[in-house]
């Protein structure tokens, strides 16, 4: 893990939980077989944890979601419960692949220690790109589901930051003025701290992405580039208008890692967040 090692946890409420529980979307395999159908991936006889990345990259391709169901065979309606489940995936409006893995598997022990499954049955939901945007424990819903498919650029958001990563999210395009100051600031400062920071950039006029301004509070009329840094536990720490430079990026990084070791008191922006709620995966408490 990287600088912020300690913190840098997304926190996936998974729905009919009284505790939250931390899910830890890392590369993980798993040996599968795919057959006829909505892009269902079945399990074969025997986990290897050899080739879920197969399946992720094929997901990818394709630009569609994977639903990764954790249940118990040993417990009595396991099998009836995992069909209730995958039922819902197949009528799903998305190109979703379905792999279900049992807990008493041994070779399934990787697994769940990547993704910190320590109950079941869990129901995770990984975007394209592999972030998971989705996680309940116990039974699911079409809606709870449907909640968890979120935008192209959402998801990359959730992915840098369940990588522990300090997201330089910059909001610009040939209309906003002080665009290209704003992607000289945070390409730079991402060289500068490689391998603890990411820059995603949004286009405000993008219409894939509207429920994302939303939430980050961000007008799609915007004429100034806006840059947003959201800290590995998801939380919005600084929020600029117009030109920067990197020196501020480091700053807001230098900032955080005195709030974490407790040195200072700096400002943070809303204390919002860019994470799923309790029960509810995908979507972000973005707003101030």
């Amino acid at each position: 893990m990287g600088v912020f090692g300690l913190c840098g946890i997304v926190a996936l409420q998974l729905f009919g939980s009284e505790d939250a529980h931390e899910v830890r979307p890392l590369p993980v395999e798993l040996l599968t077989e795919e057959t006829s159908g909505n892009q269902q991936v079945r399990p074969a006889a025997t986990i290897t944890g050899t080739r879920l990345s197969d399946v992720l990259l094929e997901s990818s391709r394709l630009n569609r979601y994977t639903v990764l169901y954790f249940y118990d065979s040993a417990r009595t309606g396991a099998g009836k419960a995992a069909a209730k489940v995958a039922s819902i995936v197949r009528k799903l409006p998305h190109q979703t692949a379905w792999v279900d893995v049992d807990v008493q598997d041994l070779a399934a022990r990787p697994i769940l220690a990547k993704y910190a499954v320590r109950s079941e049955p869990v129901t995770l939901l990984l975007a394209p790109n592999g972030a998971v945007t989705g996680g309940f424990r116990g039974d699911v819903s079409p809606e709870m589901l449907q909640r968890g498919f979120v935008s192209p650029k959402m998801a990359e958001v959730q992915k840098a930051i369940q990588q522990d990563k300090l997201v330089f999210l910059a909001f610009v395009g040939p209309a906003l003025a002080e665009s290209d100051a704003v992607r000289h600031a945070t390409q730079q400062a991402e060289t500068e701290m490689a391998g603890i920071s990411k820059t995603i950039e949004v286009d405000p006029r993008d219409p894939a992405e509207t429920q994302l301004l939303s939430q980050c509070g961000v007008e799609a009329a915007s004429k100034v580039a806006e840059t947003l840094v959201i800290s590995p536990r998801g939380a919005i720490v600084r929020r600029f208008k117009g030109a920067i430079t990197s020196q501020h990026l480091y700053d807001s990084f230098q900032s955080l890692l005195a709030q974490q070791s407790g040195c200072g008191s700096p400002p943070v922006t809303g204390g919002s967040a860019c994470q799923p709620q309790r029960g509810t995966a995908g979507q972000s408490t973005c707003n101030e």
